[in-house]
């Protein structure tokens, strides 16, 4: 840190931060380039009088604080601080006010750390059509990625819903921006720079006080542009001499290869102070039988995914929607289930299975004893009402939201997850949690949503057990960091690829393999760093569906290539055994951590890249993807993946092809409409394992073994079922190639060095090569 008369300089790791003391403004520059000048802060409060605007300029006081930097200045009867600090490239940024206890206690509507005026954008740029912003939703089912500057920030809105069901999928405190160029985020948002190469992350760390947005103007000049960021406290009134911060807030610079989301993603975990587990493979009821589900169908399935469907390692056995008498009374069950939730836990437990189960735990219908019995647990608007959270046609109608703040409805939760986890449940999807989130009248109304949300899932998480695993699905996404071990990150898949209307109407909120499969490339990198990331259910199922065999493929290869969290939703009577051998080479589970390296370039990306190690050392997964209805060529280039500076193979998993050595494009053709590609990029090297047609991340999962001398190899693989296998054997000088363990493969040369070696597998075999007998096989 340095001081000159009036300035503060911060060092940020490839960054520097400057803060003037006089003016109360700020400056981030990389290599001497300015990212944003002249920026601020201010603080809206309200009171009998309206509303209030505390602006930062004027001047500041400057105390130590460490390696950061704590800034005061006092304005009427309060006191405003600022603290800064560095992060790696870029600066960690709160804003706080103080009340001295005179006079009526202010209510803090939002405090905004950072605003950048007009024209301080990459101030010394002069145009910005090459400008992206990238714009993250409310919740799993709100559509989030990349927008060209041309666009309207409600461009990936459902913007057919009607405005009092906008809630259903986004936060309803937030303006929809309309105009083309202006934006809107929750918690975080990007701008990237294609023509220069560059990004700044600017995103809201802190998820336990408030709820935070950020807004930004991308116009024709970047003098017309600006970047405004809030945590919005709702009216909380301050306390006496008690400081309340924003949420902390950071900016990150980058480049264009999406690593500074990355490392928001893991200064966002670090924050939570929570840890999250992987959740076991399960399998989940809603996909085949929606709301119709039953005891009897829960027991099948139980029976058959412990016994016939055994390699595909389902552990638990998860109930969803349709069990239970109406939304709201969950300890209750319908006709479906005469024997009562727990008699169904207690079926699923005696096939050796984990008992799991889905509820909507914020919401009730108008049909539920808690709706007609207590209705002060509700939500009301303006007039005293119950305010309308949504609707749901399964459900029958209107549902509305349980008022957090009210002590009755904790208590309520509480017993409600106790008893469950009395009669056995450990594994618990919650879902439509954006219902307790609604803006209206509360019994308590100093807690700000974001407090309360976060006290009913911690009295949730307490009653359900440190041992039990929970899901968090259909609200805020961040609201459970720290408490959940797993969250959606997208839409609802579906047994077809999509519906005419979606592309008409540009809807990429509604229930489909294509819409959800885009939300997994453009918040990968949330995956294995915040939360066991979940991109919904496999199907694997031939029959009973509309998605083609491609179409499947490609459903696989993102649970693969994603790494996440993995659940099946099949009727296991219908899978035919080649269905559930395309499941099996999920299995087993490796985690990894996912990105996306078009996620600037494109509005719907096409590539995620994940690293995995085999027992040989490290080596890329790349899953493309043809989101064309006819067959085309994919390409990329080493460049544009981040791995320029090598050459590596390139081995595709569906095809089981040796693409050949790639030094600076690679291309594969022929992919099918719909269809994907999954490659493993292997740096050239010493002899290993380069490619394998028996689990999809080739190499990870059925590798065991692997040693090499200057005559021989032994490689140790294992599989499950009976089944043709092929690996691609990268073995260096060797002109020849010869089995020698009675394994009797058929092996041919398909490069220098490189083999591919076919054979039968069943269980773990062992593979022994000799480069001294080629007189016995002579490849080629």
């Amino acid at each position: 840190m340095e001081a000159g008369t009036d300035k503060v300089f911060l060092e940020c790791g490839g960054a520097d931060f400057c803060f003037d003391l006089e003016t109360g403004s700020f400056s981030l520059h990389t290599g001497g380039t300015p990212v944003f000048s002249c920026a601020s802060g201010k603080i809206i409060l309200s009171g009998k009088k309206g509303m209030e605007c505390i602006e930062a300029a004027g001047r500041w006081e400057r105390n130590n604080s460490g390696d950061g930097l704590l800034c005061t200045r006092r304005t009427n009867s309060c006191l405003l601080i600022y603290r800064f600090a560095p992060v790696e490239g870029g600066v960690r940024i709160e804003m706080g006010i103080s009340w001295d206890g005179r006079g009526e206690a202010p209510a803090v509507e939002f405090i905004a750390p950072l605003v950048v005026q007009e024209g301080g954008i990459w101030p010394s740029e002069k145009g910005t059509r090459a400008w992206r912003f990238y714009q993250n939703g409310w919740q799993c089912w709100t559509p989030s990625g990349t927008l060209k500057s041309r666009r309207a920030g409600f461009y990936l809105l459902p913007f057919f819903l009607p405005r009092h069901l906008y809630a259903m999928v986004g936060n309803p405190s937030t303006p929809i921006p309309l105009q083309r160029g202006y934006f809107s985020s929750e918690w975080f948002a990007g701008i990237g720079d294609l023509a220069n190469e560059r990004s700044i992350v600017a995103g809201f760390i802190g998820v336990k006080k408030a709820f935070s947005q950020v807004f930004a103007s991308i116009l024709r000049h970047p003098k017309d542009c600006s970047l405004f960021s809030r945590s919005h406290f709702e009216g909380k009134l301050l306390e006496s001499k008690e400081p309340l911060f924003s949420e902390p807030l950071v900016v990150i610079t980058g480049d264009l290869s999406g690593r500074n989301f990355e490392h928001y993603a893991g200064l966002l975990a670090k924050e939570s102070g929570g840890s999250f587990r992987q959740i076991p493979t399960g399998w989940c009821s809603w996909y085949h039988y929606y709301n119709k589900i039953t005891e009897e169908e829960v027991e099948k399935n139980a029976s058959l995914f412990s016994g016939k469907h055994k390699e595909l390692g389902v552990e638990f056995v998860q109930i969803d929607d349709g069990y239970q008498a109406q939304i709201g009374d969950w300890l209750e069950t319908n006709a479906k289930f005469r024997g009562g939730i727990e008699k169904a836990a207690s079926l699923i437990q005696e096939k050796g299975m984990v008992p799991g189960i889905w509820l909507a735990p914020f919401s009730v219908s108008r049909r539920s004893r808690i709706f007609r019995e207590k209705k002060e647990w509700l939500i009301k608007n303006k007039k005293g009402k119950p305010t309308i959270a949504g609707i749901n046609p399964y459900w029958k109608g209107q549902y509305y939201g349980l008022d957090l703040t009210n002590e009755e409805v904790i208590e309520y939760l509480r017993g409600v997850f106790s008893a469950l986890r009395d009669y056995g449940f450990r594994f618990f999807k919650l879902d439509f949690l954006s219902s307790g989130m609604l803006v209206g009248r509360r019994k308590n109304e100093n807690l700000t949503r974001a407090e309360a949300g976060r006290k009913a899932l911690e009295v949730i998480r307490a009653a359900a057990g440190d041992d039990s695993y929970i899901l968090g699905a259909g609200g805020p996404i961040f609201l459970g960091v720290g408490i959940f071990d797993a969250q959606r990150v997208g839409g609802d898949v579906a047994p077809y690829w999509s519906k005419f209307w979606q592309a008409l109407f540009h809807d990429r909120a509604t229930a489909g393999l294509k819409n959800s499969l885009i939300w997994d490339f453009t918040r990968c990198f949330l995956n294995g760093r915040v939360f066991d990331g979940d991109p919904d259910c496999v199907m694997l199922r031939s029959r009973e569906t509309d998605l083609t065999e491609d179409e499947r493929k490609t459903l696989i290869s993102a649970a693969g290539v994603f790494a996440g969290a993995l659940l099946f939703s099949d009727d296991g009577e219908a899978l035919l055994d080649s269905d559930v051998g395309l499941g099996s080479v999920l299995l087993p589970r490796i985690r990894s951590f996912p990105r996306c390296p078009d996620i600037w370039k494109r509005e719907i990306p096409s590539l995620m890249l994940s690293d995995f190690s085999d027992v040989c050392g490290k080596y890329h997964v790349l899953w493309m993807l043809n989101w064309s209805s006819r067959a085309s060529t994919l390409s990329t280039t080493l460049d544009e993946l981040g791995l320029n500076g090598g050459k590596y193979h390139a081995c595709e998993f569906w095809s089981g092809r040796y693409l050949g050595v790639v030094e600076k494009e690679l291309k594969v053709e022929g992919v099918p409409a719909h269809g994907s590609c999954v490659v493993r990029l292997t740096e050239v090297g010493s002899p290993r394992v380069i490619g394998s047609t028996i689990k999809i991340l080739q190499g990870a999962q059925e590798i065991s073994y692997f040693g090499s001398d200057d005559e021989n190899i032994i490689i140790r693989v294992g599989g499950s079922k009976k089944r043709n296998a092929s690996i691609i054997l990268f073995a260096p000088k060797w002109k020849g190639l010869s089995e020698v363990g009675g394994v009797d493969p058929s092996i041919e040369r398909l490069g220098e060095g490189v083999w591919g070696v076919s054979f039968e597998l069943e269980g773990e075999k062992e593979l022994r090569f000799s480069k001294r007998r080629l007189e016995d096989r002579q490849c080629q």
